[in-house]
């Protein structure tokens, strides 16, 4: 809720047909780990959570905020080297699979 509302207080201004600024939701979906890991942690949680409570808050800028962009974490989820190796920017099932569709 109070994400929808700094978003939209960012975004609506006085003509519907222009945005006052273009709010970005950062770091989709899981961020997380040391500062000086960002760029190579892998963030581990389960499916449960991960819609619940990541997922979740996203969904919300994007359908009840209509938030203009998001930017992918730094960060991998739940992959490895061996499996994948995918950062949340090049996760097909992050951007693609949950995002897009």
């Amino acid at each position: 809720v109070m994400g929808v509302a700094y978003t939209n207080g960012l975004q609506v201004g006085d003509d519907p047909n222009y945005l006052k600024v273009a709010a970005c939701a950062k770091h989709y979906v899981v961020h997380s780990g040391p500062d000086n890991l960002r760029a190579s942690f892998t963030a581990v949680t389960t499916m449960h959570d991960f819609y619940d409570t990541y997922v979740e808050a996203f969904k919300s800028q994007v359908y009840a905020g209509n938030v203009s962009q998001i930017m992918p974490a730094y960060s991998g989820f739940n992959c490895s080297k061996e499996r994948d190796g995918a950062p949340d920017a090049a996760n097909k099932f992050i951007l693609v699979d949950i995002l897009r569709n």
